[in-house]
């Protein structure tokens, strides 16, 4: 997925809605991508965050 296409999209994540465009395009090309497969764990209910994930 492009950078372009994750910009547009976290258009849509609520607590994203507010920033300017320019600034979500420097995250979209900042923000690691990582894909999982169905099914998969990304995080257990209880574990400490060491990150934030936003599904898209």
């Amino acid at each position: 997925m492009n950078p372009e296409t994750i910009a547009t999209l976290l258009e849509h994540v609520l607590i994203l809605r507010e920033l300017h465009s320019d600034a979500l395009a420097t995250l979209a090309h900042a923000l690691p991508l990582e894909t999982f497969k169905a099914g998969e764990v990304i995080f257990h209910q209880g574990a400490s965050p060491d990150a934030l994930y936003i599904l898209i």
